[in-house]
This record gives structure tokens, C-alpha cells and sequence, in this order.
């Protein structure tokens, strides 16, 4: 009977077992209603205008690490100020869009009373020690100019013609909408942005720096002008430098540095082959043309010396 039931049940696995594969398939690929889960970042200028005291509250103050928030300023009776609270934001996560509340993990460099923010949250969620925020909105919004909100994040949103804009507002409307339920209409300023990140080395850009031709032509560029040494060494050996420098705007290379040596004569070529490379095509961020740190590792043979 054992042996009757396991040949019965397979040759119907085998009937069965395209049906299974093809509502799977219809579910995930073929179901027009089925969609990858893609939430994105409402921008600042449309989370104030959405803001009623009635399912959001307000709250300023600092962050003391990368989860706790003291407040200093508060637009609810629920949210005390001088206490500590846990924030969260809250949000579409996953494949199916599933809403979600997840902990906050905020960057070192904004924690400090220096660094003093805003941030806007869920009313009926902000509560038992914690302020759970809009998803991507954990953060808020920079306060510690006292005078003005400048919004670069929504930039993405206003690069046209590859001219970056920042948005900015009052501070003291912003509090009076927020803190003080006052309905005048807010004035938003639209900004070139000439000035993001002329200062900033970026460690990573949307589109990296390259050498003119790409990668090969970099390496037989390097192979072509690489002169040898002669530092002793007791076999026939592959070792290799890392040398790091910046792209600038221009193309240019600067501040070259070896991250992993292996002489100083050697160390000394490697900087020497850099210097004399030609201009690289500037990487770009957010359709800027931008200063990005590049790396790169080149391969040493080395020789017995006799």
C-alpha cells in the first residue's frame, strides 16, 4: 500500500505543479494590482500644509543619541518639555507596502544642543515615551540658524537643466503655523543652490569619476608610465599600493594620499603616476558636477635583486 500511494501521489505532484508555479507568477509578476513596495519622502513644504493639531503634533529640540530627542519646545500637552523620547517614523516598509514603525538611527554629526531640530509627528502614535514621525521624516529639519529653514532635500525634486534649488522659510512663521494654529499664508523661497557642496568631498557620488576611456584605458595608462624601482626582494612577488585622491569639478586631481604603502620609493611612483594623469571626467551628484574622493589599488611586481 506504501508503494501504491507514492506512485499514485507523484505522477499528480507533476500535474499539479505548473498550476502552483503560474499563480505564483500571477500574483507577483502578472497581477497588475501587485507592486513593489517604493514609499518616498514628502517634502517639507507638504507636510506643513498637511499639519493640524488634531493628527500631528510638533516638537523642537536636540538629539542625545542616535534614538533619544530632548524637547525643548512643544506644540501638545502629551509631549512634555525637558523629557526624553524615543523616536520612530512610521511608514509603508516591504514588499507589500505593510505599514510599519521602526526606530530611528540617527547620524552622529546631529546630536549636540548645537544642532538644535524640528521635527513633526503622528498625534495618536507619539505616546508612552516615544514621538513616531512621518516615514524618511525622523530626522526633521535643521532649526540652529534661528532664523531660517533651508531645505536642501527636496532637491531632487528641482534640478532642472542641472541647476540645484534649496527651499527656505521663516522659522518664526513655521512656529506660528505649528505652535500657534496661525492660517497665514506661509511665503516659500525658491534658491539656486551654488553653494552645497562647494566645500564638500563627497566619499561617494550618484556618478563616480572616471578616467577618459574608463578603467582599461586607466590601467594600460598606468602600465604604459609605471617605472620600477629596484628595491630588493627575495622572490618574484605581487604586492599592490592603494593610493586615494580627490576629483574636482574641473577633472582635476588633488590631495593624493597612500592608504597602504609598500616603500617609499614606491609610494613615491605610484603619487608620481597619479600627478601626471590627464583630466578625469568629474563625477556628478543630484546633476551636479561635484569633488569625489576616488580609489584606487595598483598592482606591484616585484623581483629578486641579486
Amino acid at each position: 500500500m506504501q508503494n501504491n500511494s507514492y506512485f499514485f501521489y507523484l505522477p499528480n505532484m507533476k500535474r499539479i505543479l505548473p498550476i502552483i508555479l503560474l499563480s505564483i507568477l500571477y500574483v507577483f509578476c502578472i497581477n497588475p494590482t501587485t507592486k513593489a513596495c517604493s514609499p518616498s519622502k514628502m517634502s517639507f513644504q507638504g507636510l506643513v500644509e498637511l499639519y493640524n493639531s488634531d493628527s500631528y503634533i510638533a516638537v523642537e529640540g536636540y538629539f542625545i543619541s542616535g534614538t533619544e530627542f530632548r524637547v525643548t519646545r512643544s506644540s501638545s500637552d502629551s509631549i512634555k518639555t525637558g523629557h526624553d523620547y524615543t523616536i520612530s517614523e512610521y511608514g509603508p516598509f516591504g514588499s507589500f507596502c505593510q505599514m510599519f514603525e521602526m526606530a530611528s538611527r540617527i547620524d552622529t554629526n546631529m546630536l549636540g544642543e548645537q544642532n538644535a531640530r524640528l521635527l513633526i509627528g503622528y498625534k495618536d502614535r507619539s505616546k508612552n515615551g516615544k514621538i513616531v514621525t512621518p516615514i524618511f521624516w525622523d530626522e526633521g529639519v535643521d532649526i540652529s540658524d534661528n532664523e531660517t529653514i533651508v531645505i536642501r532635500d527636496d532637491r531632487r525634486y528641482e534640478v532642472t537643466n542641472e541647476v540645484v534649488y534649496k527651499t527656505s522659510i521663516s522659522l518664526d512663521m513655521i512656529r506660528k503655523r505649528l505652535f500657534e494654529n496661525d492660517t497665514t499664508s506661509l511665503v516659500w523661497e525658491k534658491h539656486e543652490d551654488h553653494d552645497e557642496y562647494s566645500d564638500k568631498v563627497l566619499t561617494v557620488s550618484e556618478v563616480q569619476p572616471q578616467f577618459p576611456g574608463g578603467e582599461k584605458e586607466m590601467m594600460k595608462f598606468i602600465h604604459e608610465n609605471l617605472q620600477n624601482p629596484v628595491i630588493a626582494a627575495e622572490d618574484v612577488i605581487q604586492e599592490r599600493v592603494v593610493a586615494r585622491f580627490v576629483v574636482t569639478e574641473d577633472g582635476t586631481i588633488q590631495n593624493i594620499e597612500i592608504l597602504r604603502g609598500l616603500s617609499s620609493k614606491w609610494d613615491e611612483e605610484v603619487i608620481r603616476i597619479i600627478e601626471s594623469m590627464p583630466k578625469w571626467i568629474p563625477g556628478k551628484h543630484n546633476g551636479r558636477t561635484v569633488k569625489v574622493y576616488h580609489t584606487i589599488p595598483i598592482r606591484i611586481r616585484l623581483q629578486n635583486i641579486e
